[in-house]
């Protein structure tokens, strides 16, 4: 298999600023399997697809949050008509660990817990949105990727205040949730 590793030269367009998200609307198809040096955290809206990581497959759907941290081989395929959010970035340069992100109650459970798991292939589960959460946070991401597509003046300022209050969401809702069979693998 090809694997593709995605520097941050090819996912950045700033350097100083490292930060990319979109919203992906997959009708079909397979996204090819590539890795990178950034964090990706991909969120479901609606439909479903399967994602495959370090060979092992995902079932996503409604609601499905995944965050890959390291270089850990993934891809999406099998796709009904799912529309994701991709956000991209690298926390560290966009200086996010200078706050105090890391206490945040789920912030190790969904980005160094869950990923580190799932590479050690003991761990099936993901978070999994219910219907009031995940309308909240996709009305946080549409207004992040808004400020990212726009990039009005101050966009920088405004994509970091966002990216913590979703992050920040995101990891509260983790710690609140019980995670036993919280997301299906195949």
């Amino acid at each position: 298999m090809n694997v593709r590793k995605l520097q941050a030269a090819d996912v950045f367009a700033d350097p100083t600023f490292p930060f990319n998200c979109e919203i992906f609307q997959a009708t079909g198809g397979v996204y090819p399997a590539h890795t990178h040096e950034f964090t990706e955290l991909e969120i479901v809206f609606q439909g479903s697809a399967i994602e495959t990581i370090d060979g092992r497959d995902y079932v996503l759907g409604k609601g499905s949050v995944l965050a890959m941290t390291g270089a850990v081989t993934h891809t999406t395929r099998q796709t009904a008509d799912a529309l994701m959010f991709i956000l991209q970035m690298d926390a560290e340069k966009l200086q996010l660990f200078s706050y105090d992100l890391t206490a945040l109650p789920g912030y190790h459970a969904l980005f160094v817990l869950e990923p580190r798991l799932r590479a050690q292939q003991s761990h099936a589960g993901y978070l999994k949105l219910g219907p009031h959460d995940l309308a909240q946070v996709e009305g946080l991401a549409l207004r992040l990727r808004d400020a990212w597509r726009d990039k009005h003046p101050g966009h920088r300022y405004l994509i970091r205040a966002l990216l913590m209050e979703l992050i920040g969401y995101l990891c509260q809702v983790y710690a609140a949730t019980d995670h036993a069979g919280a997301g299906d693998m195949l």
